[in-house]
């Protein structure tokens, strides 16, 4: 069993077409990663004329990818206290996505802005994406939001 640990981005604007979280394999370890959870909120738009649809998507990032940018380097929190610090590298926002090598769409899906998005917790594990070394593990807004949206989010990853 891995160390589980969670990256976060807390009441961000998001107003464009984006890497909500990119997460990256060490490229020096036998270890992989594995997404477990995504969870995602938007706190501005709570009223009925506010509805809309987002698509998420979850890509793979071969090696020979090129980081996004434009956004932060959250911290990877642990989740058990006594655990080391991750290996893996974190995004979160980045507004020029990730490009060049080979990035494929693993899946897609969407959600209503008027309530909260939740990917992974009914997946069984071997069902779950595993990143092994340096590739990127993407969640993408494919599409931009028809107006500034105050985004939260979180993802769940297990090194090991």
């Amino acid at each position: 069993m891995g160390r589980y640990y969670t990256v976060t981005f807390s009441a961000v604007a998001v107003t464009a077409v984006q890497d909500l979280f990119e997460i990256v394999a060490p490229a020096n370890a036998a270890a992989f990663i594995t997404l477990h959870e995504i969870r995602l909120i938007q706190t501005s738009d709570n009223a009925a004329a506010d509805s809309e649809m987002l698509r998420v998507q979850i890509k793979r990032g071969t090696s020979g990818s090129t980081s996004g940018s434009g956004g932060t380097a959250p911290t990877p929190a642990i989740v058990q206290a006594g655990d080391p610090a991750a290996t893996f590298t974190a995004e979160a926002n980045n507004t020029t996505q990730a490009t060049g090598g080979t990035i494929t769409v693993m899946w897609e899906g969407g959600y209503n802005v008027l309530g909260e998005y939740v990917w992974g917790p009914s997946i069984p594990p071997d069902k779950k994406p595993r990143f092994s070394k340096g590739e990127r593990c993407l969640v993408s807004l494919p599409v931009a939001p028809a107006d500034s949206l105050t985004m939260s989010g979180t993802v769940v990853i297990e090194e090991g």
